[in-house]
């Protein structure tokens, strides 16, 4: 199993997310830290075996979840079932774009504002 992690040791909240939402994420967390929240992330680099013990072991520890990707929420059936349903895992996706279409992102600011809702 393959994983990237950034300041998830102490987090109270975890960004799961891959792709170029994934760099969002990371400026998301640094935005969060700077303002003293406990914000970390998972960038899953592949999704088979998905990191199912980690996530586990974090829901065990308190830890809550949020999924962000631009799609319609395929990453999160694996959270949960990472989780088993001992933790929260919220969901922001692809109708957070700045513009809806094609041509739209979601930009790090938009993470950090559902980030501060859920902290």
């Amino acid at each position: 199993m393959r994983f990237r992690t950034y300041q998830a040791e102490d987090a109270e909240l975890l960004l799961i997310s891959y792709g170029y939402v994934a760099r969002c994420c990371e400026e998301a967390v640094n935005m969060a830290r700077s303002e003293g929240l406990k914000v970390g992330m998972v960038q899953p680099i592949t999704l088979w075996p998905f990191p199912y013990d980690m996530l586990k072991q974090k829901a065990s520890q308190g830890c809550r979840f949020l999924v962000v990707e631009d799609s319609m929420g395929q990453l999160l059936e694996d959270v949960w079932l990472g989780v088993e349903d001992k933790s929260l895992v919220s969901f922001l996706g692809m109708s957070s774009r700045h513009v809806a279409g094609e041509l739209g992102m979601i930009f790090p600011e938009t993470i950090f504002e559902e980030v501060k809702k859920l902290a």
